[in-house]
């Protein structure tokens, strides 16, 4: 269980274990047919709304270096 969740959040797999790493971690292409290195984002990619709450501090908010692997999930 997650630790402060009070027992509501099983941690099957938690996310910061297994992050994306920019540059090594690799997913498939569009077409599917390779695999390819995911790139860090760049601004333009980053919503502008987000990126102006904490344009002078994104560099803590926003990492050039990995992410939390984002993952489908169904609840049945």
């Amino acid at each position: 269980w997650h630790p402060g969740s009070n027992g509501q959040v099983l941690d099957l797999v938690h996310p910061s274990l297994y992050p994306i790493v920019y540059e090594r971690t690799l997913a498939r292409s569009k077409d599917g047919a390779s695999l390819v290195a995911l790139k860090a984002p760049s601004e333009k990619d980053i919503s502008p709304i987000r990126f102006r709450l904490y344009r002078d501090s994104a560099d803590k908010f926003i990492s050039k270096r990995f992410q939390w692997l984002p993952s489908d999930f169904a609840i049945s």
